[in-house]
């Protein structure tokens, strides 16, 4: 299983293209992609936040700030959006770093840049539990009206309380007030190449709308082969969710009493089947809500998460 995270980069120089070129091969868990050549600046950060997808500026602060302050909105909405200078020493998570996720994505690339990295965030600084981070990191939606909530948590952790975090029977968390919603839809997909973000959400929106999406969907999975399929990271993306890969072997171990099968793809990919399989991976159950279904191109399939809590 490789879990992977799209992000779109944008490079103002020479050797902002050399840094870009270096990520793409130290990718990691991570799939960079270019400003289309025919797309201005302006449209590329726009869609970038329209479509939820992290934005790596190659550049100053002063330029990323520029370029981001028309489309900024709300923390728990926002794409991360991650600075690095073009000699690849600094790297800062500027925007949406515990929600969004932009602090561990800026952590990360660190790592495998040998690069410093520079968050002046208060709970990162002191080291401290931030309720956001331990959101987003194991999977639990919070509400857009919990803001103060989140601040009061944070704040809390901040000066010395060990917040008590209560484990009610639906799998919801609550701390001092606020509550975490478990995300617990699990979706497998298999696409043919080279399906578009748009295509994918049309066919997916037959089953399930946006609200329920953005709220519940906690991961979507596929083979190894669509690791690197744009249009499956960016419906991933677009949603808040994580996006994981599997190998064939680990898709054909699966066992489930009326799995479909398909020798087509079997023949393409190494496995019979990838979504329904994925799902059932992705879920830690032994049960699907929703056997295969099929479409343009498409198939999915989908079923409830096991919530476990990894990281406090």
């Amino acid at each position: 299983m490789r879990k992977i995270t799209l992000i779109r980069v944008l490079y103002f120089t020479e050797g902002g293209r050399s840094l870009f070129e270096s990520l793409r091969e130290k990718s990691g868990n991570f799939t960079f992609c270019d400003m289309p050549p025919e797309m201005s600046r302006d449209d590329y950060v726009k869609e970038s936040f329209i479509l939820h997808i992290p934005l790596m500026i190659i550049g100053s602060c002063g330029i990323a700030v520029r370029l981001i302050a028309p489309y900024v909105k709300d923390k728990l909405y926002d794409p991360p959006v991650i600075v690095m200078d073009e000699g690849g020493y600094f790297v800062i998570p500027l925007l949406s770093g515990h929600y969004g996720g932009g602090y561990d994505i800026a952590r990360e690339l660190s790592k495998s840049l040998s690069a410093k990295l520079i968050s002046t965030s208060a709970s990162d600084v002191n080291n401290t539990f931030a309720i956001d981070v331990f959101a987003k990191r194991n999977g639990f939606f919070i509400s857009d009206n919990d803001h103060e909530l989140i601040k009061k948590v944070n704040s809390a952790a901040l000066s010395g309380e060990k917040p008590d975090l209560n484990y009610l029977s639906d799998g919801t968390i609550e701390v001092m007030g606020l509550k975490l919603y478990p995300k617990t839809l699990c979706l497998g997909m298999g696409s043919k190449k080279g399906k578009s973000f748009e295509e994918l959400k049309a066919y997916l929106n037959r089953f399930f709308d946006d609200e329920k999406l953005r709220r519940e969907l906690y991961a979507i999975g596929t083979v190894d082969l669509k690791a690197e399929e744009a249009g499956l990271l960016t419906l991933a993306a677009f949603y808040g969710a994580f996006f994981f890969t599997y190998t064939k072997e680990e898709l054909s171990a699966v066992t489930y009493d009326g799995l479909s099968k398909s020798d087509f793809v079997k023949e393409t990919v190494g496995v019979d089947n990838v979504c329904e399989r994925a799902a059932l991976l992705l879920s830690g159950g032994e049960e699907l809500l929703l056997s295969k279904k099929a479409g343009d191109g498409i198939t999915i399939a989908s079923a409830k998460r096991l919530v476990t809590i990894g990281e406090i």
